[in-house]
């Protein structure tokens, strides 16, 4: 994609194409598309939806690779798709320090970008940031702050994608973030049972923290696919743009006619990272077995 097709516009959080999420209603969904629970649908991806920042850069991390680092950090966005109970000793920040910890943990898992996000050494030195929706929410504490522990997955056949694990031992957000998941699948099969229009028209809608603000969905027809598996139902299209910093590794929800199977794939990367898009044609089973993203979606 060239990137005179992109613009500046997505380079500034400000212009109109980044809709604050509180903004967001049924108006901003294209003609064709707007229903009730397409609405509830982006929403409860929204709510799943966090802020991502890498304060470490990896020494296994290819250097063709290490562009994006400011000030000592790396924004970007990610998406909340497991919340799994664990019965031992939890390993969050604070029960480490503390001289009780709790006997039991969550893990909440995140989808993000490897451009964010490259090894465990980096998922150690990031924070992630719930339901930062507003910049009154901090102070309101609303936000809820997680520090990523381990990558869950690697995978050489889908380079761009990691699986941020996070502990929790706070069992009410555990029980809500699970909640969204279950939420969200329901409101999947009711949007795949609706009578759709067939619009000739796909909309992406990218929802992320795009330069660290507060939560946005930018609205585009412009992303690229830049690797695609349809032989899986838990295979994984990935998409590229021109961006500004805290949209790579946001969910994109896609809306498209009758054919709408594919509600939501991620992550977003930046066509700038040029780790060798070879290593994308050596399989067209993307961790078919190793995780199952449909059932999270």
């Amino acid at each position: 994609m060239a990137e005179s097709t992109i613009g500046d516009s997505i380079l500034d959080p400000k212009h109109p194409n980044f809709i604050p999420i509180q903004d967001f209603g049924l108006d901003n969904i294209p003609e064709g598309f707007r229903s009730d629970a397409v609405l509830e649908y982006i929403k409860n991806i929204s709510a799943r939806t966090v802020k991502l920042v890498t304060r470490y850069t990896s020494p296994d991390r290819p250097a063709s690779s290490t562009r994006g680092f400011k000030d000592g950090k790396r924004l970007g966005s990610g998406w909340v798709v497991k919340v799994e109970y664990l019965n031992w000793q939890c390993e969050c920040p604070e029960c480490k320090e503390s001289l009780a910890p709790e006997s039991h943990c969550w893990a909440v898992i995140v989808n993000t970008s490897t451009q964010l996000v490259y090894d465990s050494q980096e998922a150690k030195a990031t924070q992630v940031e719930l339901f930062y929706d507003k910049e009154s929410f901090r102070e309101e504490g609303k936000v809820i702050t997680l520090h990523g522990a381990d990558l869950e997955v690697t995978n050489p056949a889908s380079p761009y994608i990691s699986l941020l694990v996070c502990f929790t031992c706070d069992a009410a957000l555990a029980s809500q973030l699970d909640n969204y998941r279950k939420e969200s699948m329901a409101l999947r099969s009711a949007i795949l049972r609706e009578m759709r229009e067939d619009v000739d028209l796909t909309q992406f809608l990218v929802i992320c923290h795009p330069q660290g603000l507060p939560k946005h969905i930018w609205m585009s027809p412009e992303l690229e696919r830049v690797r695609s598996s349809t032989l899986f139902s838990s295979a994984v299209s990935i998409y590229s743009a021109r961006t500004c910093p805290g949209v790579v590794g946001g969910p994109v929800v896609i809306l498209h006619g009758k054919d709408c199977e594919d509600l939501v794939w991620f992550p977003v990367v930046d066509n700038n990272f040029d780790t060798a898009l070879s290593n994308f044609s050596i399989s067209t089973n993307v961790a078919a077995n190793d995780f199952n993203y449909s059932q999270f979606c």
